[in-house]
């Protein structure tokens, strides 16, 4: 009779679950129908078809999508993950070690201790950069122009602004989020050097080159001193490493 009990309460979980599969799929088909059947004024002239298809879909997958995610192994393995780099947080500041549940505090703390120098270094370069920037791109002035004034002025307060800020912070909170990547994936070394290298590079060729084809000039002026600028990059990063 257990036995018997145990199959019976499975076949019920089953055609649960099955009930539950068409409702991600129905309820928002439901939603959408119910939006475009309101009878109030933004709805007052008539709606295309294809305007209620598309909120449909767009709605069905996003529900189908969230359910997908909720019951996705990889979303378990995050919710494991970030439990234990929590736990061996804790443990690293003297923390009471979470058991059960996490409290908030704690997550907020080893959120703000991996990923808070980059959040400072963005906010305190955006807060300076925001008026200036807003001054050109209001302006009536040639995209060409504003481009090249934005990367200047750009450089200019990460220059005078956030180089200081970064020699002046903490050694080890600056550099907690190679770290953990660092530690997390297991990256070997080698990989490190040619990933630093190849960001740095790439800003740096960025740079350089945007205002050279931002400029009025030849195309085969544009070219040779692109082709210069590549072999000056290479030549220095060679010599770098």
């Amino acid at each position: 009779m257990g036995l018997l009990d145990s199959r019976r309460s499975i076949n019920e979980a089953r055609a649960v679950s099955r009930l539950t599969e068409l409702a991600f799929i129905f309820i928002p088909l439901l939603f959408a129908t119910s939006v475009f059947g309101m009878q109030v004024e933004p709805f007052a002239d008539n709606v295309p078809l294809r305007s209620f298809f598309i909120v449909a879909v767009v709605v069905t997958a996003f529900a189908y999508i969230m359910r997908i995610t909720m019951r996705s192994r990889w979303l378990a393995y995050l919710k494991i993950f970030t439990r234990s780099e929590i736990q061996k947080y804790a443990d690293s500041h003297g923390l009471p070690t979470p058991t059960r549940s996490i409290p908030i505090l704690l997550a907020v703390q080893w959120i703000w201790g991996i990923f808070g120098f980059v959040v400072q270094f963005v906010l305190l370069n955006g807060a300076v950069l925001a008026t200036p920037l807003a001054l050109i791109w209001t302006r009536d002035l040639d995209s060409s122009t504003q481009g090249a004034v934005t990367i200047a002025v750009t450089l200019i307060v990460v220059g005078c602004i956030g180089i200081p800020f970064w020699h002046r912070s903490d050694t080890v909170f600056r550099s907690a989020l190679p770290r953990w990547i660092m530690a997390t994936f297991s990256i070997p070394s080698w990989v490190q050097k040619i990933f630093i290298v190849f960001i740095f590079g790439s800003a740096l060729l960025g740079v350089t080159l945007a205002p050279i084809w931002t400029s009025p000039l030849a195309s085969g002026i544009k070219g040779g001193m692109t082709i210069t600028m590549l072999v000056l990059e290479i030549l220095a990063i060679s010599f770098w490493l």
